[in-house]
């Protein structure tokens, strides 16, 4: 019964560098359930994708500023971390465009993400499956 919106935020107030803002409304009655940031003061977060997978939302969006250039990452919203798929070593004219998430078929609570680096005149894609550890492995029938 959730919406998720996110859009991206840029520097200024308490965010050193431009940074995801979220929203959370419920379906039935179009109220804010919450308002969340994905955020880190030394560098910036952007072109966020979410979906759900047997209730748990999926994350793929990406990092970049300081020393890093604007590469992928994945993981599961609100488990406060996010993991580096790769490293990309230059930056290119545009970035972020086809990177997204979806529930991995068939079934189940795994996800699967499509993202790149660029790595000089060159774009690098990954496809990324992931999700928790008793979607990976899932206990034996009984």
């Amino acid at each position: 019964d959730e919406i998720l919106f996110e859009w991206m935020g840029a520097r200024g107030g308490n965010f050193k560098q431009p940074h995801i803002q979220m929203a959370r409304i419920r379906h039935s009655d179009l109220s804010l359930i919450g308002q969340s940031q994905i955020w880190n003061p030394d560098f910036a977060f952007g072109y966020a994708s979410f979906t759900i997978a047997q209730g748990t939302p999926g994350i793929s969006l990406n990092y970049g500023g300081g020393t890093y250039y604007g590469s992928p990452a994945v993981g599961i919203l609100g488990d406060g971390v996010v993991f580096s798929v790769c490293s990309s070593t230059s930056n290119a004219a545009r970035f972020g465009d086809y990177a997204t998430v979806r529930p991995a078929l068939p079934g189940g609570g795994l996800f699967s993400a499509e993202v790149y680096c660029t790595n000089q005149t060159t774009f690098d894609p990954h496809y990324v499956l992931f999700g928790r550890s008793g979607s990976v492995n899932p206990p034996p029938i009984q």
